[in-house]
């Protein structure tokens, strides 16, 4: 009567789902899919009947429709320090190979 070691799988999908396939339901809300590239231009009595709108959008602060100026840099006026080369960089010091021995040392 254990039935704690038996080992269950996860339930599956009858079906994979994915954004090509048209949902059921879609069908019933907004009529038959239109195919891409059959839609026809309405005709010039419904287009003139149809409001055109522009979106809003915020206004400009000085109240010109130029754009927007870039925002300014908080640090422009702080004066640049004088930092040495060597504190600047702190591996200005480091050398990866090795150095070369100079000719005296290697003869005696």
């Amino acid at each position: 009567n254990s039935c704690c070691c038996v080992a269950m799988s996860k339930r599956q999908a009858g079906v994979q789902l994915t954004k090509d396939d048209p949902d059921p339901d879609d069908e019933d809300r907004y009529g038959p899919p239109i195919k891409p590239g059959t839609w026809e231009k309405a005709d010039a009595a419904t287009l003139a009947k149809r409001v055109i709108r522009r979106a809003k959008r915020p206004a400009a602060a000085g109240g010109s429709t130029s754009l927007p100026l870039p925002p300014s840099n908080p640090f422009a006026s702080a004066p640049a320090a004088s930092v040495p080369a060597s504190a600047a960089n702190p591996f200005a010091n480091i050398q990866l190979v090795a150095p070369v021995a100079s000719e005296s040392a290697a003869n005696p």
